[in-house]
């Protein structure tokens, strides 16, 4: 599992959040990514994060 190869929009996502101050939501999406594991699984939480 490589840390750093996260998706693009995920990446983005993450500098976005720690750029605005969210550090809890870049925590969030850093634990779910490691957890899924999953491009795909990654995307879609972000969307379902987002889209609530």
């Amino acid at each position: 599992m490589d840390v750093f190869s996260t998706p693009n929009p995920v990446s983005s996502t993450l500098q976005s959040s720690h750029i605005y101050g969210n550090p809890n939501i870049t925590y969030c999406l850093s634990f779910w990514y490691l957890a899924l594991e999953t491009e795909e699984g990654a995307t879609l939480l972000v969307r379902a994060h987002y889209n609530n």
